[in-house]
């Protein structure tokens, strides 16, 4: 890993011995740059990729386990993983930052279930089906949190459908700039706190896994999925969150409407090669 221009590198797991462990470095680092952000004036930013939950399913000694066999290593994990970012908060708040701090928890998909880890037991993706690398909603909707003292409301929810694409230009507005031209994102900041906020007449992802050139496109309340060995399904998400009844047949004409539309939502990269199968 890089750290500024230093490669930092770590001790692999051996012969039962442990290396250090990323996350807690990533801990140690980001609670650093917050501490090096409370003596200058200007408004900072930190990008926080941790990896934990994740395969390899593994945690230092020092974690304490409830429990025998994976599911108990991953519990684990979310756990440490809770508490850094309780201690990330709680030192927000005894440099006296919170109040004036941003503080957004996502994820970059849904669950996985490798190494003997059970999705069906942690009802992972409830009520949804799928999971990571899949374009079932159990793959691409993930969790999304902000606090924002004094700005966003405790407690309050949002039913407004936002991607990543849509945090630079969330950036921008908080800022006061102007976002980069030609980008497909929203501003989520109004829905942030709690006002109408623009929507996508579109959210369209790709995903080339195991030669499944698999497509999703999210309009409103319907979303065509492809995905696997059957053709073009037709899902209306508010009374079928599990993606179980394919309303194509019933409603041919949004079903081919969005199928028009697949070719002018994506762009050919020479770095993803994916081939469309419609």
């Amino acid at each position: 890993m890089w750290s500024q221009d230093q490669k930092v590198h770590f001790l692999e797991n051996k012969d039962g011995a442990k290396g250090l462990y990323i996350h807690d470095w990533l801990t140690d680092r980001a609670v650093d740059f917050i501490h090096a952000a409370k003596e200058d004036t200007r408004p900072f930013f930190l990008y926080l990729a941790y990896t934990l939950p994740h395969s390899d399913l593994a945690v230092p000694d020092d974690q304490v386990l409830r429990g025998d066999g994976p599911n108990a290593v991953f519990a684990a994990m979310v756990e440490r993983l809770d508490k850094d970012i309780g201690r990330l908060r709680d030192y927000l708040r005894e440099l006296e930052l919170a109040d004036n701090t941003l503080v957004i928890f996502t994820a970059d998909n849904g669950p996985h279930s490798q190494q003997g880890k059970s999705n069906d037991y942690f009802r992972a993706s409830y009520p949804h089906r799928g999971e990571k690398r899949d374009l079932l909603e159990g793959g691409i909707r993930v969790p999304f949190l902000a606090v924002w003292p004094g700005s966003i409301v405790p407690g309050s929810r949002s039913a407004h459908v936002s991607a990543f694409w849509d945090f630079m230009p969330t950036a921008c507005d908080l800022l006061g700039i102007a976002p980069p031209e030609g980008i497909d994102g929203i501003s989520y900041l109004p829905a942030l706190l709690g006002m109408p906020n623009r929507q996508h007449t579109y959210l369209y992802w790709e995903f080339l896994h195991k030669n499944d050139a698999r497509q999703a496109i999210r309009f409103g309340d319907w979303k065509l999925l492809i995905q696997g060995n059957v053709g073009p399904q037709l899902f209306h998400l508010p009374t079928d969150p599990a993606e179980m009844r394919d309303l194509g047949d019933s409603y041919p004409v949004i079903r081919s409407a969005l199928l028009e539309a697949l070719p002018h939502l994506r762009e050919p990269h020479p770095l993803f090669p994916f081939t469309p199968r419609f």
